[in-house]
């Protein structure tokens, strides 16, 4: 890449930016976060105990990069530029030559909901964003290997999955479609078994050495690995005995995903003519890659066909990698669907193919695996455009909600074991909710807080903290469970009827909803 090229690929990846930040500006203007860890974390964050336990050892070193805050509008800005180059690197290894094919690609790997709920952790979306950036660029630098890339590709890949496991899938996706790309293309066998062992040896290597290095960090800092999503059972032995259980989830993973509406994706996902969409979309680049395409006319056509079906036929498990590797993750979160969400746009760029500029069949084929595209980001786009109101809505009612009920209570209360929310602040009748509110994902859902436990004193240490008001909130998670097997407790009516606040064991206890 020459000097002018270079200056044509910035250019290009900042009207792509420029764009994305306009779908994602009711987010990045107004600092929402979703009522997870994105609420319960300010702009601060310095506890890295927890990220180490969960096998995310390479976040402290992206937060001390940028002095472990996160204000807006910096950080989500940053966090999509990081986005969108990868998208760039990926329409310029693949030689993607339609100017509209580009857009629509990189437009669709950033504007989604997976991307769009990464940037709403605002205290870790830039640990997402160079997690998915270095998966992309350790198989990139690869596509030409020898063993100094190799080095620097391992290098990569085990920081990304020491920031954030699950983009593991990412790059194994890009591996099966760039190997399917190079059979298409006729390369040579030598050349393409070279770059499969370069990868086998990588991805290999790097995951033994995310786990030494895991495994050090946690002696370094006298911990050890959390039961979250089952980070202490990862082992080589539990993935094998695992895998007539972990292949056909990550297979049903996948398929539900376009075809269920639990992970809301796309505002067209619960018509019928959304599952048809994206079944035409299937069978136009397939059948695109392996019906007509010129450079497999030749010798050995239908073994090649075959291999390029197989290489297909494994995206969805490539996109749910990390199903085979942490066999006890549990449910899906909306974060965790970065790869498969990115599995069509990247098979998008597989599909070009020199041909003459006179419209055949293959043109036409083209442009309609494209405009099906266009029509999928047409939703995706307005999918996030609703998760982002629900989660202004829902934070302007929380905080309004929370500032009557802190105006409410009594001053001359002073209690000494502090104050504990019961319920949560959704579920109160006085809460309003948009007419839409259902139609979006649930980390959008500002104010559905999680209650119980952890979660829940610290939802309200995070709403506080919305509304600008410090009050001695108590952090002991066992007293809440106490108090709510209490009789007394469960009796009491909610806010704002008399009763609702109650001084109870040295605690002043705020019942919000029932639970």
């Amino acid at each position: 890449m020459n000097i002018e090229q270079l200056k044509a690929q910035i250019g290009f990846a900042a009207k792509c930016t420029a764009i994305c930040s306009t779908a994602l500006l009711l987010l990045i203007a107004n600092g929402l976060t979703n009522t997870y860890d994105g609420m319960w974390q300010g702009a601060y964050y310095v506890g890295y105990d927890w990220v180490i336990r969960i096998g995310r050892w390479f976040w402290p070193v992206i937060g001390a990069l940028r002095t472990n805050k996160s204000p807006e509008p910096f950080t989500s800005i940053v966090s999509l530029i990081i986005f969108v180059a990868g998208g760039c690197i990926v329409t310029y290894w693949f030689e993607t030559k339609s100017l509209v094919k580009r857009y629509v690609v990189i437009l669709l790997s950033v504007i989604n909901t997976s991307v769009c709920s990464m940037l709403s952790y605002r205290y870790m979306s830039p640990t997402f964003a160079v997690s998915y950036l270095f998966s992309v660029l350790a198989v990139f630098i690869l596509r030409k290997p020898n063993w100094k890339k190799c080095v620097l590709a391992i290098v990569l890949l085990t920081a990304s999955l020491g920031s954030y496991q699950t983009n593991l899938g990412c790059a194994c996706v890009l591996v099966l479609l760039w190997t399917a790309k190079m059979i298409i293309d006729r390369h040579e066998n030598k050349e393409i078994f070279r770059f499969i062992s370069y990868v086998a040896a990588t991805v290999l290597i790097s995951c033994i050495g995310y786990k030494v290095i895991w495994d050090l960090v946690l002696k370094i800092f006298s911990t050890v690995a959390s039961t979250y999503r089952g980070a202490e059972s990862l082992s080589v032995w539990n993935m094998i005995v695992s895998l007539p259980k972990s292949i056909p989830n990550a297979y049903r993973t996948y398929v539900e995903f376009f075809f269920k509406d639990d992970i809301k994706h796309n505002v067209f996902q619960p018509y019928m003519i959304y599952k048809g969409v994206v079944v035409l979309l299937w069978i136009v680049i397939i059948e695109k890659l392996t019906v007509n395409p010129s450079s497999l006319a030749h010798t050995g056509e239908k073994l090649r066909k075959f291999l390029v079906c197989i290489l297909l036929a494994l995206v969805p498990l490539a996109a749910n990698v990390y199903m085979l590797m942490a066999v006890d993750a549990g449910g899906v979160m909306v974060q965790m669907t970065l790869p498969t969400a990115l599995s069509i746009p990247f098979m998008l760029c597989i599909t070009d193919e020199k041909t003459s500029e006179k419209v055949d069949w293959n043109c036409i084929k083209t442009n309609l695996a494209v405009l099906i595209a266009a029509f999928i980001l047409i939703g995706n786009w307005m999918m996030v455009s609703v998760d982002q109101q629900i989660m202004l809505n829902g934070r302007t009612a929380s905080i309004n909600m929370m500032n009557r009920i802190v105006s409410d209570i009594d001053a001359d209360i002073e209690p000494a074991d502090g104050y504990v929310f019961m319920g949560r602040l959704s579920d109160n009748p006085g809460f309003m909710k948009e007419d839409i509110w259902k139609k979006a994902n649930t980390y959008a859902q500002y104010g559905n807080v999680m209650i119980g436990g952890d979660c829940g004193t610290q939802s309200y240490r995070g709403l506080l903290r919305d509304c600008g008001v410090n009050l001695d909130i108590n952090m002991n998670h066992e007293k809440w469970d106490e108090l709510e097997k209490m009789d007394e407790v469960k009796n009491m009516p909610v806010y704002p009827h008399d009763g609702c606040m109650k001084l109870i064991n040295d605690s002043l206890v705020i019942k919000v909803s029932e639970y």
